[in-house]
């Protein structure tokens, strides 16, 4: 089938315009429709306000809340209480070779365009680089990450940009597996900088019980849009609705709002612009 910019199929285009009317409408889907529905197994992990692990143990955020509209929309229904959170690099793993699983909120960076299919955008984020206030470090150049001991989560869209900002053979680099073990190696002087998205550090900070005066965002590496991701085996038929419930969710209603928009508000800023360096 052919393919737009992002490799979306057509397929899109080619849902029964029945259908598209039912789906658009949020009017219930048919019942042939509901029964094509994957048996999804999901993962996801901790980044708020998109998606995290609330002191119950169940899973809230900006990407849950949406998730669920959207499952409900597409004839799908997608319950929050079966979610799996794994380390990340085992839930990024388990997605690549499980057929009808997903993952998220995963940045779609150029690196991972062709190993899944990919819903969304779900929103953005701005990825920085974290310090103790004490160590007193300032980033003036690009350079200058390459005299710094950098934690960052294994197989994290942040290692992978580091990597093609830092000199080849460097290896100041210490990959972890949890935003817990990041924030640990961090307040222990282990290591001096850590990746993270600006709108989640404080939050992450309070919730390990760490006063956020502490610490400060010393330099923004990069913008990234979060999506989505599933499994290349997932029903693209699926998938279709799910895009589509996405794009009525982000249509203007009669007020001029959206209720992705409503969605958003409850639970994060507007996206931010592009930061220090040009996206990747």
């Amino acid at each position: 089938m052919a393919r737009d910019s992002h490799g979306t199929t057509s397929i899109f285009r080619t849902l029964s315009g029945a259908f598209l009317a039912l789906l658009l409408c949020g009017a219930p889907v048919p019942a042939g429709a509901q029964q094509n529905c994957p048996a999804l197994t999901v993962y996801t992990g901790d980044l708020p306000p998109f998606n995290f692990t609330t002191d119950d143990g169940s899973f809230d955020g900006l990407a849950v809340e949406l998730l669920v509209r959207m499952s409900q929309m597409a004839g799908c229904r997608i319950d929050p209480a079966s979610f799996q959170a794994p380390f990340w690099p085992r839930a990024l793993r388990e997605t690549l070779r499980t057929p009808n699983s997903m993952i998220f909120s995963l940045a779609r960076t150029h690196e991972r365009e062709n190993d899944f299919r990919w819903v969304g955008p779900i929103g953005c984020l701005r990825l920085g680089l974290v310090a103790r206030k004490d160590r007193h470090i300032v980033i003036s150049d690009i350079g200058e990450l390459a005299h710094y001991n950098i934690g960052t989560i294994r197989d994290s869209a942040p290692a992978a940009i580091l990597r093609t900002l830092l000199p080849p053979g460097a290896d100041n680099l210490t990959e972890l597996g949890t935003n817990q073990q990041q924030f640990g190696m961090l307040k222990l002087g282990r290591v001096d900088l850590i990746t993270q998205s600006e709108s989640a550090f404080r939050d992450i900070l309070k919730h390990r019980g760490m006063n956020p005066a502490d610490y400060e965002i010393i330099y923004v590496l990069n913008r990234l849009e979060l999506y989505y991701a599933f499994n290349r085996d997932t029903d693209p038929a699926y998938l279709a609705r799910l895009q589509l419930a996405l794009g009525e969710l982000k249509k203007p209603g009669p007020d001029g709002g959206s209720e992705y928009e409503r969605i958003r508000a409850r639970h994060t800023p507007s996206c931010p612009e592009a930061g220090t360096t040009p996206r990747q």
